[in-house]
């Protein structure tokens, strides 16, 4: 859950927002559905306060009413869809229109939740989830200032092909005990950042869970847990509703404004002890506010130094639900 309020992070961080680089990442949305931007970022520019708001803006309008086009004309085309096979089956139930039946009616259900979502003006808390490959705002070291970018959630080093995304799907998560392998360290050490979190989500198998609830206490709520292996997904809040710094490393991969695009991966660490009580055996790590400024410069530090502001994270008591 990313904090997207980039005005507030910009006052907040001393950081210029690139909004050269966000109207590119808007106008290419446009054409591009690979480029997947949270309803919260785009609620920061409803009221528009200079040019390049209102040309953002702008952008935002023409997006949301062209997918709003494609879902109702394909809204319209499922309940046909629907209503044809209602009509099969009165006559003659069939696998094959018990199929069409039941895909009919999953997109009319999905695109019906698309439409009153892209329509719907207050925001909720799932407007501001970012899940790998989505953009969101991070914040970087430019040209000795700090500087908000829009990065995607899944590193893409320059140096690597576009194949690189598929054939390492998780590439959203930097582990700190790989930054020194091939991959990672042609960045740690020279393009960090970090953006701010609210809470995050785990994957977590229900025997993982319910086996480390043993350790957990009042572990009464690990018997609604199925007895067959499924996942779960698990929402950690730091106790007190803190904002989380969490460190990143990023790149800008591509070289024309046309295809060129930054993204990032987060930094993971051993977990804390409330962490592993529910079968999770990661955490992402968070810095602490004396430490952003020397992270954000990383060429200033030798790898000593970075190491220790990673071995001196900031410390939290982090809630669990099953979301």
């Amino acid at each position: 859950m990313v904090k997207q309020q980039i005005k507030s992070l910009g006052v907040k961080y001393e950081a210029r927002i690139d909004y050269e680089l966000l109207q590119n990442m808007f106008y290419r949305r446009l054409s591009d559905e690979r480029i997947k931007i949270c309803k919260a970022l785009e609620a920061e520019f409803d009221d528009a306060e200079n040019s390049e708001e209102r040309e953002i803006q702008k952008l935002i309008q023409a997006y949301r009413k062209v997918k709003l086009k494609e879902l109702e004309l394909d809204l319209e085309k499922q309940e046909k869809r629907l209503k044809a096979a209602e009509e099969a089956l009165a006559l003659k139930e069939t696998k094959k229109f018990l199929n069409e039946k039941r895909i009919a009616t999953n997109h009319i259900e999905k695109n019906t939740a698309r439409i009153k979502g892209m329509k719907r003006s207050e925001l909720i808390p799932t407007d501001s989830r970012v899940f790998p490959m989505t953009y969101a705002p991070i914040i970087v070291r430019e040209n000795d200032e700090n500087v908000i970018k829009l990065a995607r959630y899944h590193c893409r080093p320059a140096d690597k092909p576009e194949s690189i995304d598929i054939k390492y799907n998780g590439l959203y998560n930097a582990r700190r005990d790989n930054l020194g392998n091939a991959f990672w360290r042609d960045l740690f050490g020279h393009k960090h950042g970090f953006f701010v979190v609210q809470s995050f989500y785990e994957n977590v198998s229900s025997l993982d869970y319910k086996v480390a609830s043993a350790t957990r206490p009042q572990a009464s709520s690990s018997a609604a847990i199925p007895p067959e292996d499924k996942n779960l997904i698990v929402q950690f809040t730091p106790k007190g509703n803190h904002d989380l710094k969490i460190a990143c490393l990023y790149d800008l991969w591509g070289t024309s404004p046309e295809d060129s695009f930054y993204s990032f991966a987060a930094l993971t660490h051993e977990p804390t002890p409330e962490i592993s009580q529910t079968g999770h055996d990661r955490l992402i790590i968070a810095l602490k506010d004396e430490n952003l400024e020397p992270w954000l410069s990383p060429e200033q530090m030798t790898k000593v130094e970075l190491e220790a502001i990673l071995d001196d994270p900031e410390h939290h008591i982090y809630e669990h639900v099953l979301s």
